[in-house]
């Protein structure tokens, strides 16, 4: 009977064993995990340990099985596991080097690690300026912004009151007077003048926002206030137009102006009295923060050139794909490169010839959504306002162009660009103007 025992006792310690049984000291992992998914490279500015200049936030889903991580990064989308590589990394993980930092947009892919092993590679992604959504969820048409809801998610909770009246917006990390009109009225020159008093009086570090930045407020799914308020912001419902730091390149007598209970950008006179609605950098986190404006001149000490705040553009920006599209390396945006591929037609009618195309053998094209195409803007050009170097062609057969965006304010009516100036206005939808198709390929 002894020997019986002792015979099952060891069989059982054999099974233990090999189940991976007894205290787990010695348990190893003898499956090799899967390669990271859900792989996004945000294009950042200045937001890791102090530093100036871009950085990557690159973020991925945790996979099953993995105990690290390993970034590979470089140049060229010739990434491999002999690139350069970083060990330990977690999800967000921030990267910087000095060629990052002053404009470069790397490429990075991860591999998942265990004891087993190293995965193979994940996707690899280019680093890109991420576009926000619009705000709107309600369709109109098939393929409109309100269908499609292109652009990364707001979070959650998007701002963040700080008690000490101001708020964060988590959404780009700026933050922005919790009362817009702590800060009077002025005339523009005259505003930096009163943020410059306000900030020897609080040792502040306020600034009057630059045109992006203060669009980057902007909900297109609402009206009469498109910047979302209870319990965030204290907004008085008169005087709605708001300065920006951003004057205008054709007439710099003019400047750039917000009117956010609708959204829509105009220039005026910078002699004209309008509000001041200060925001300074919280270098909090950020989910898509704002990209410069491309303005670098400056007319006045801290207007948007003297700060050129913002993302840094690449030194290259746009790609001549050599098939009809055009890739910009700053958003991974690819457009048609013929801008008068769809020719000018009523809104629902470019919302399908969009979405019907084929160019280059893709056929996920469609109409862009407002801050898609605001995205192609440079506020330095006029005539048109896009890129010196855009590459794109027929840019001036149409000077408005249509996006995807209805309204909110009267749904007969879609958000347009004019490519001219960059002045962001609306239409009847039975007006006919020309569109730039987009996808996307992040």
């Amino acid at each position: 009977m002894r020997r019986i025992i002792g015979v099952m006792l060891c069989f059982v310690l054999v099974l233990m064993n090999a189940c991976g049984g007894g205290d787990g000291s010695d348990s190893v992992s003898d499956t090799i995990p899967a390669a990271p998914t859900n792989v996004s490279v945000m294009a950042g500015r200045g937001h890791v340990n102090g530093e100036t200049g871009n950085y990557a936030s690159i973020r991925w889903d945790d996979v099953s099985g993995a105990s690290s991580y390993t970034l590979y990064y470089g140049a060229s989308d010739s990434i491999n596991t002999s690139s350069s590589h970083v060990t330990g990394v977690t999800s967000p993980y921030g990267f910087s080097n000095a060629n990052v930092r002053a404009g470069a947009y790397y490429y990075f892919a991860l591999t998942a690690v265990n004891d087993a092993g190293e995965s193979e590679l994940s996707d690899i992604k280019r680093m890109a300026v991420i576009i926000p959504q619009t705000g709107q969820t309600t369709s109109y048409a098939d393929d409109d912004d309100g269908d499609l809801e292109e652009g990364a998610a707001w979070p959650s909770t998007r701002f963040l009151d700080n008690g000490n009246q101001t708020v964060t917006d988590t959404l780009t990390g700026l933050m922005w007077m919790k009362t817009p009109t702590t800060i009077a009225s002025a005339t523009w020159d005259t505003a930096y003048n009163l943020i410059e008093a306000y900030n020897n009086s609080t040792s502040g570090n306020w600034r009057l926002p630059n045109r992006r930045e203060l669009l980057s407020l902007v909900d297109f799914s609402l009206y009469d206030q498109a910047v979302t308020e209870s319990p965030y912001f204290s907004i008085q419902s008169t005087g709605t137009t708001y300065w920006t730091s951003t004057y205008d390149s054709a007439t710099t007598t003019n400047a750039w102006c917000i009117d956010i209970s609708s959204g829509t950008a105009s220039v005026d006179s910078r002699a004209t009295a309008y509000r001041v609605w200060a925001v300074c950098d919280d270098y909090g986190a950020a989910t898509a923060e704002v990209a410069r404006t491309g303005q670098v001149a400056t007319l006045s000490d801290y207007d948007d050139g003297y700060y050129d705040n913002g993302v840094i553009w690449p030194s290259t920006r746009f790609e001549d794909n050599g098939d009809g599209t055009v890739t910009d390396i700053q958003t991974g945006l690819m457009w048609v490169k013929d801008a008068t591929s769809v020719g000018d037609d009523d809104w629902e009618s470019v919302v399908s010839a969009a979405a019907a195309l084929s160019t280059g053998d893709h056929t996920d094209w469609r109409l862009p959504n407002v801050r898609e195409l605001e995205s192609l803007l440079d506020m330095s050009q006029d005539s048109p306002c896009l890129p010196s170097a855009h590459a794109f062609t027929n840019v001036g057969t149409g000077n408005i162009y249509w996006t995807s965006t209805t309204y909110a304010g009267a749904t007969g009516m879609a958000w347009c660009i004019d490519l001219t100036d960059g002045a962001i206005l609306t239409a009847a939808k039975t007006t006919a103007h020309y569109v730039l198709p987009v996808r996307s390929t992040q």
